[in-house]
């Protein structure tokens, strides 16, 4: 979780922190944003958009603690609205209120592997298989296993009830046994992230 002191700069406008934020993040936006648009242009326009929206409204988050919840729920909505209008977006630099630029690393290929993979021991298989699922299953399943979020912070980002995202958690997970089962995959080498995380679990 980022801390109180990195968002105090960041509100201060402190360039430093905005791109360590930046690096703390860009992987989990793009790879939360490629689950809503399964397409790399786009994901890489919606990561660009998603920090420059952090940038400019950052004062709106008023408990630090909550900055990932926020921050997820403008990365859905970025993605979602990208998904809507097919348009490609590109912010590569903000200017602040002085006129200075502030660069943002460009999502290439060379910075964010095309087949992201945020735990070294999660195979390939699992995350083409969560990108097969349905946008109402794929979201909760990102938010929940690989971004470690809670049912009703997911809840509030995809703004539906508690038991909405338990719903589409559980039907989720049938879901992409089946498909994994069927592609012979094994479950029991299904393990989310860090090793916590089993499908065959009853959450």
């Amino acid at each position: 979780m980022v801390d109180e002191e990195l968002i105090f700069k960041i509100k201060a406008k402190d360039k430093a922190a905005f791109r360590r934020l930046y690096d703390l993040y860009k992987e989990k936006i793009y790879f939360t944003a490629f689950s809503i648009l399964k397409d790399k242009q786009l994901s890489e326009d919606a990561l660009q958009e998603v920090f420059v929206k952090v940038y400019t409204r950052i004062n709106d988050l008023k408990v630090a603690q909550r900055f990932e919840v926020w921050l997820y729920r403008i990365t859905v909505n970025v993605a979602r609205d990208i998904y809507s209008k097919k348009k490609l977006l590109s912010y590569v630099s903000i200017e602040d209120d002085e006129g200075y630029t502030l660069e943002i690393a460009d999502a290439s290929e060379d910075s964010i592997p095309e087949n992201i993979v945020l735990n070294r021991e999660t195979s390939k298989e699992l995350v083409n298989a969560i990108y097969q699922l349905p946008q109402h299953h794929r979201i909760p399943l990102i938010l929940y296993y690989f971004n470690n979020m809670k049912i009703e912070d997911i809840a509030f980002v995809m703004e539906c009830s508690n038991g909405t995202i338990k719903s589409r958690l559980h039907h989720g997970k049938r879901a992409l046994r089946k498909r994994l089962v069927d592609s012979e995959e094994q479950t029991n080498s299904i393990v989310m992230i860090e090793g916590r995380v089993n499908l065959n679990e009853n959450r």
